[in-house]
């Protein structure tokens, strides 16, 4: 999945080498935090980055935890197609506040999230 940067993935043109102690435990719940918060570019760069790191281990269950992080991300990149940048953002986090509270995500971005949220609460299928 090709979502990101390839200059993040590379290092003088080789794929980034697995870090000494890298926990895939660790930075699964790191992008589940992302997912959470609905961050994600941050999501994307993790699963870019990291993704294949995790898919090395011999731990199926990591794969699996991967794999559905990786079909969120389809689905929120295809909502953010439509609806804006940052739409995904979940306001009422705790962290998303405080990130906002120190101007690290965009205006625009907080906007698409509330219209998104509010277009998500009046929503009735037909």
């Amino acid at each position: 999945m090709q979502v990101w940067s390839q200059a993040h993935v590379e290092v003088h043109g080789q794929p980034s080498a697995i870090p000494e102690g890298f926990d895939s435990a660790k930075m699964l719940a790191t992008m589940q935090l992302a997912a959470d918060m609905g961050r994600t570019v941050a999501l994307a760069a993790m699963i870019e980055c990291r993704g294949p790191m995790i898919r090395e281990g011999a731990d199926v269950s990591h794969h699996l935890a991967l794999d559905v992080l990786e079909m969120f991300l389809a689905e929120a990149i295809n909502v953010e197609r439509v609806h804006g940048n940052g739409c995904m953002l979940q306001l009422q986090h705790p962290l998303v506040q405080e990130i906002i509270k120190r101007g690290r995500i965009p205006s625009s971005e907080v906007d698409a999230a509330q219209r998104y949220s509010v277009r998500k609460a009046t929503y009735t299928p037909e």
